[in-house]
């Protein structure tokens, strides 16, 4: 299928909100002060659960990572809702992955997990925004986080922190370090995240130490994989 018409149909299964368009409906939110990253998963051996690299939950079946995490021959297991305070988490079986052809200049890949997840409050996808107005020049680019300014207090409107007293919203941030940035990320695989409009959006994805492989980049890469479409046309018929 050409790129425009396959990108076309899958614009149809996405989500819209405003002018944005998602992979999921109810993605970015995250619903307790105590998980702020409900879409962090660690990527694990299968055969030791030793800790390989982090990720992002996209939708109920697909994980967004580093391809420089994966090696050919590795069995991995998905591991969901690690930070939260009870210490519990929920672990999911990777079918396939999916790197990118050209993963030396590209270090973006795709896990699909065997079994859909079960969202909650400490399991929840990331925003990926699909409608990308420009695409940018540049695949990566580097955040120099020691040298940012410490920003200032977020302005939290009163019926906000009303209706989450009532459990009817989401909390109040504390500081516009906690929306606009990634806790100081660690591990290969992590995002670097975006706050707008109440949502949190992944810009970013750590492959080495400061740099990281813009999303927005890769947009056109990631529905169809993430979308998991599978689509067979029928033969063209001989002409009489």
């Amino acid at each position: 299928m050409g790129s425009p018409l396959w990108l076309a149909f899958c614009t149809l299964l996405l989500f819209y909100k405003g002018s944005a368009k998602f992979l999921e409906r109810n993605c970015g939110r995250s619903q307790s002060i105590h998980i702020p990253n409900p879409w962090l998963v660690t990527i694990r051996n299968k055969a030791n659960s030793e800790f390989i690299c982090a990720g992002t939950l996209l939708n109920e079946r697909s994980i967004l990572t580093a391809a420089s995490c994966i090696k050919r021959g590795t069995n991995l297991i998905v591991r969901l809702g690690e930070r939260n305070l009870n210490g519990t988490y929920e672990e999911s079986i990777v079918a396939k992955a999916i790197v990118h052809r050209s993963p030396e200049q590209n270090d973006i890949a795709l896990l699909r997990l065997k079994t859909s997840v079960v969202y909650k409050t400490e399991i929840q996808p990331i925003c990926i925004n699909a409608n990308v107005e420009k695409t940018p020049i540049a695949s990566t680019y580097e955040i120099g986080r020691k040298y940012q300014k410490k920003p200032d207090v977020v302005e939290c409107p009163w019926h906000r922190k009303l209706l989450f007293l009532f459990g009817l919203g989401n909390p109040c941030p504390s500081q516009k370090e906690e929306v606009n940035l990634s806790p100081d990320p660690i591990e290969r695989g992590s995002p670097d995240n975006r706050y707008k409009d109440e949502l949190f959006f992944q810009k970013g994805i750590l492959t080495n130490k400061d740099i990281y492989t813009d999303v927005e980049a890769y947009v056109d890469w990631i529905i169809p994989n993430a979308l998991q479409i599978d689509i067979i046309w029928a033969p063209e018929l001989p002409s009489p």
